[in-house]
């Protein structure tokens, strides 16, 4: 079961990236560059947006960042795309901000990173 809160809303975008690149390369004064992985494993990255969130839903993000200490700790988070559970950690922490058209509601960027 995923520690991420339930949510009214469904993201308004989401973006699946590598979070780091794995390589190391090397070039040489003759022009050639020579590669190697760092790791032997890849990490993801995910853009979450969000908009028009009610005041309970800021409330659980906040929450969430409070309960996690922003990227100290991880906690479990169920992709809504492909419905996989990820252990992931926050990589920074959220912004609010009100939305321009309804005061009431807020917007927010999630950056999370799997741990």
């Amino acid at each position: 079961m995923s520690d991420f809160p339930v949510l009214t809303r469904y993201p308004t975008s989401i973006q699946e990236m590598l979070a780091y690149d794995p390589t190391i390369r090397s070039e040489y004064e003759n022009g050639v560059v020579k590669s190697r992985p760092r790791f032997t494993s890849t990490k993801k990255k995910w853009l979450l947006s969000y908009r028009h969130l009610t005041s309970v839903d800021k409330a659980a993000l906040i929450s969430l960042q409070n309960t996690y200490l922003v990227g100290s700790n991880s906690y479990t988070w169920t992709n809504p795309d492909d419905d996989v559970e990820y252990t992931v950690r926050l990589a920074v922490s959220m912004v609010f901000s009100t939305e321009p058209s309804d005061n009431n509601t807020y917007q927010t960027k999630l950056e999370m990173v799997e741990a």
